[in-house]
């Protein structure tokens, strides 16, 4: 049996902290915290973990476990796909562990 396709929605804040990020990452080589997003987009540390984590439900964001706080990280992969993205519009969720 063929397992259905989960879709998440890009909203446009989901896409301007997607931008943050991958700016923040090539600006300073290292990636912001939940805070430092909160900061910037004017809204809780919760919130920026909760759109982080469908981020990364979306494959957009991958997460180190080194890191206490500045787990976020972006592959080669990611970064290029960051510019193809539209946001108002649902994309499929990775499969993990698939």
């Amino acid at each position: 049996m063929e397992k259905e396709k989960k879709y998440l929605y890009l909203s446009e804040i989901k896409w301007k902290v997607l931008q943050y990020i991958n700016t923040f990452n090539k600006e300073k080589t290292y990636s912001p915290t939940y805070k430092e997003i909160a900061l910037a987009h004017n809204f809780s540390r919760a919130r920026a973990g909760a759109i982080c984590s469908e981020l990364f439900k979306l494959g957009l964001i991958s997460k180190s476990g080194n890191s206490a706080h500045r787990k976020i990280r972006l592959t080669r992969k990611q970064v290029n796909l960051i510019p193809t993205l539209h946001f108002n519009k649902e994309y499929p969720t990775m499969e993990i562990n698939s």
